[in-house]
């Protein structure tokens, strides 16, 4: 008896990132294999052992998942690239190092197979799924789909042949043509493409391959976390700020104007910053230091995610940085379950701008004057009615959560499934 006839459903996940990695894409793995196995799906993930991970998520339990930290690890290391980009020849060689390592090495590709085959020939999926950032995963699925005949489906976050990383570098050009080719290449009969944003184009034939949008979302289970809103109005950010070009000067800048107004006196605020890079903490407290508005600007190294969860849910609003036009940022999801209003420094035609408007879940600010007016009026409205005005639409927040997201996904395996079956 098949596994059609058996009513079960069968997926392969290959990932080159899952917990106990952090990263933002080992974050999506691990909430996909949760919530598809508590909907009925049996998942079996192939992915890399990441020893030098802090790991703030634990592997998940249960549901019939299968995980196999059996991956070969990449080569030359990501702590080998990251050495000799401080070399005096790190320019040249760096692009050439990251190739590899996120391309995978003929050697690579081979042992990776041979695990995966293993795997395939006692779990004998249905369907593969195969993740991004790291091309190399993607290029396994498509050579394991075209020897076993199983459909496979592409998980890209973005277009990696866009992505900024060693563009500028001397011989950056050259890779980044590379990649297009390489690119165009494998996505060559893949049965669909899953991403995260609208915006985003691949370098497909569209009329053959269909792309369907599965959010960045949340885990409902982070509604159940308990927080106070903190008596004194605070504003929270976590993440990384200026080498993903994100600027929170207009925020600075507005309060450091509303200190000099002597707002400050009777109406005090506290603005939070949880960073990632040391580099981010130092310029932010000089940039404090510099505006005189220190005991308003705390800057912390990062915590874990539940804590972070809390901090963020006792707080009167969240800040959203981004200049980007066409992807929402990894925090907005945990936004939209924190259920606080949002303060977002961009412009108005990006899309996590227009997400925002269109749910009611916060406010858009382009520059430094509209910051400043808007901390006035909602500073006001908090030491006088205990919170600020907003008016969110706690249904399209709802559609955003994880299991909403994976019901979705089920929806499109079982599809592609069937489309393979019968064609």
């Amino acid at each position: 008896m098949n596994n059609r006839e058996e009513g079960r459903r069968l997926l392969f996940v290959c990932s080159d990132y899952y917990p106990p990695s952090s990263v933002s894409g080992a974050i999506m793995s691990h909430y996909i294999v949760k919530y598809l196995g508590k909907i009925g799906w049996e998942v079996a993930v192939l992915t890399s052992a990441h020893p030098e991970s802090k790991g703030r998520l634990r592997q998940p339990q249960g549901y019939e998942n299968k995980v196999f930290y059996s991956l070969p690890p990449p080569s030359p290391s990501y702590k080998t690239i990251e050495n000799w980009g401080n070399k005096k020849f790190g320019a040249y060689l760096r692009p050439l190092f990251s190739y590899l390592a996120g391309y995978g090495t003929p050697i690579w590709h081979l042992k990776a197979k041979k695990i995966a085959l293993s795997i395939i020939r006692n779990f004998n999926p249905q369907i593969i799924i195969a993740s991004h950032p790291e091309p190399k995963c993607l290029l396994l699925a498509k050579q394991l789909s075209k020897e076993k005949g199983i459909p496979w489906i592409a998980f890209m976050y973005d277009p990696w042949s866009k992505a900024p990383r060693g563009n500028n570098a001397p011989v950056g050009g050259y890779f980044n043509r590379l990649k297009e080719k390489i690119e165009r290449k494998t996505l060559q009969g893949v049965s669909a493409i899953l991403t995260v944003s609208e915006s985003w184009e691949f370098i497909i034939d569209e009329k053959r391959t269909p792309v369907f949008i599965i959010h960045r979302g949340f885990d409902p289970e982070v509604l159940s976390y308990e927080a106070k809103l903190l008596p004194q109005f605070t504003i929270t950010f976590a993440g990384s700020l200026f080498a993903l070009e994100r600027d929170p000067s207009p925020l600075l800048f507005a309060i450091s104007r509303l200190a000099k107004d002597g707002f400050l006196g009777k109406y005090p605020i506290r603005a939070r910053f949880f960073l990632h890079s040391e580099k981010d903490r130092e310029i932010m407290r000089n940039l404090a230091n510099n505006l005189g508005i220190e005991s308003a600007v705390d800057v912390f190294s990062p915590i874990n995610y539940k804590e972070l969860l809390v901090k963020e849910k006792e707080s009167s609003c969240l800040l959203l940085l981004t200049h980007h036009q066409s992807y929402y940022t990894a925090s907005l999801a945990d936004y939209l379950a924190c259920r606080r209003p949002i303060l977002a420094i961009m412009p108005k035609n990006c899309l996590a701008a227009r997400l925002i408007q269109k749910t009611g879940v916060g406010f858009i600010c382009e520059n430094e004057e509209e910051v400043y007016d808007f901390l006035k009026k909602a500073i006001l409205e908090f030491y006088q009615n205990g919170d600020i005005e907003w008016h969110p639409d706690s249904r399209a927040i709802e559609e955003f959560s994880w299991d909403k997201q994976t019901e979705k996904l089920s929806r499109i395996l079982e599809e592609i499934i069937e489309r393979e079956r019968i064609g």
